[in-house]
């Protein structure tokens, strides 16, 4: 089985951790706030996985290439 990972993974999980950072430092957040961003990161993540699992394609990023 071979799979097709993308270049820009691993910078849009740094991206989702510098995001959790900030938000981390901030306190202007309201309850509803803090729920809205905290499961837009949670779908970014599961987003990743679904394209490291092979169940989507970023269309449009550039590929690594084929892996075993």
């Amino acid at each position: 089985m071979s799979s097709n990972y993308n270049t820009y993974i691993c910078a849009w999980i740094e991206k989702i951790q510098s995001n959790i950072q900030k938000f981390k430092d901030s306190e202007d957040f309201t309850d509803a706030d803090k729920i809205e961003f905290i499961t837009h990161q949670y779908h970014l993540l599961m987003l990743i996985n679904k394209a490291l699992i092979g169940q989507v394609l970023f269309v449009g990023a550039k590929p690594i290439g084929d892996q075993l």
